[in-house]
């Protein structure tokens, strides 16, 4: 078993913390998890795109080549940055309709839920795992309290 992910957005929307979740929680799986983030040169605002690979045994070339999932989180030309990776197999998800071929999801920039605020990120991370199997329900809650746990704490403080 391989699948390989894109997680594409903009500077600031938590794009490599959700690819590092994915990652994570593979791993405590016991999968072979491969997990890179690139930037285009605007930090915030700018393109980013994390590419995630969920393997069931060691890969010899650890970034996608061609993608099974694309999640792309943001409103504007995103997909022109991955356009190269898209086979006729690729499932992409996204905000934004006029991607063809696209599920559409609905979301504002921060759901609530039972008066929680859930970022943009983790409101994605939830829509993969409906849609993946793996990695399973309880490695993710996991993984989100070891990468995010700190920042939890931090927030609840101010």
């Amino acid at each position: 078993m391989k699948v390989e992910i894109l997680l594409v957005g903009e500077g600031g929307q938590g794009v490599q913390t959700l690819g590092d979740i994915l990652a994570k929680a593979a791993y405590n799986d016991g999968y072979w998890p491969y997990s890179k983030c690139g930037y285009t040169p605007a930090a915030r605002g700018g393109e980013v795109i994390a590419s995630v690979i969920i393997a069931d045994e060691t890969q010899i070339y650890p970034l996608v080549e061609k993608a099974d999932y694309i999640f792309i989180l943001s409103r504007n030309e995103s997909l022109e940055f991955v356009k190269n990776k898209i086979t006729e197999k690729t499932r992409i998800v996204s905000v934004d309709a006029a991607f063809p071929k696209t599920i559409k999801i609905k979301h504002p920039i921060i759901v609530k839920n039972e008066d929680k605020e859930i970022p943009l990120n983790i409101f994605m991370l939830k829509i993969i795992q409906k849609i993946i199997t793996v990695p399973s329900t309880k490695s993710v809650e996991k993984a989100i309290q070891d990468i995010l746990g700190k920042k939890r704490v931090e927030r609840e403080k101010n």
